[in-house]
């Protein structure tokens, strides 16, 4: 909701109808139909309050994929971006890594066992304190998690969509390399 509405707002401060760049948004709610309608509402909403006349082109695909339709969708990609505040190993990196598609991510949790600076566009992080009971989950006490819904947060996500857009494919494809052969190392039955 919030984290995939970021990641719209620093496609659109970074990109432009200019640039030959697309975003993507397969995003799923699990609060069903009415999350999914509510997204595409708050995405709309935003696009419409850019005030902009040269917006870059988003995509929102609002079904699940087969697995073949993603794969083939990891494949026609630059690089998967996936602002989430708090992810453990995180199965789109490594499925796009394992496509030859680098990642841009936060510097923060369970992605960064495969994933480091020569293997992705890491975005930096602050760490916030999540006062026991104040989510409406079950969390540790004081539990640290990434804010990736700060404006500052999110120039330095648009910072590095610009970074991965301008780097060579052969750069984002020895960033995706990397980690798909720490992947492996890590997964492997060894």
């Amino acid at each position: 909701r919030k984290v995939g509405l970021n990641t719209v707002k620093a496609f659109l401060r970074e990109f432009d109808s200019g640039d030959d760049a697309c975003l993507i948004v397969a995003h799923r709610d699990k609060r069903g139909e009415g999350g999914q309608k509510e997204f595409a509402d708050s995405m709309a909403e935003l696009l419409s309050k850019s005030g902009r006349k040269n917006l870059p082109l988003v995509v929102r695909m609002p079904k699940s994929l087969s697995e073949s339709a993603l794969a083939k969708l990891y494949r026609s990609i630059d690089a998967c971006v996936l602002a989430a505040r708090g992810e453990g190993f995180c199965l789109p990196y490594a499925e796009a890594a394992l496509s030859g598609r680098p990642s841009i991510s936060p510097r923060f949790g369970g992605p960064l066992d495969f994933l480091d600076d020569t293997s992705a566009y890491l975005v930096d992080v602050e760490k916030m304190i999540i006062p026991k009971g104040s989510m409406n989950t079950v969390l540790w006490d004081e539990t640290l998690m990434a804010d990736v819904i700060s404006e500052d947060f999110i120039d330095r996500l648009a910072g590095s969509m610009r970074k991965c857009f301008d780097d060579s494919p052969k750069i984002r494809s020895s960033k995706a390399g990397r980690a798909a052969s720490r992947i492996r190392q890590i997964c492997s039955n060894e």
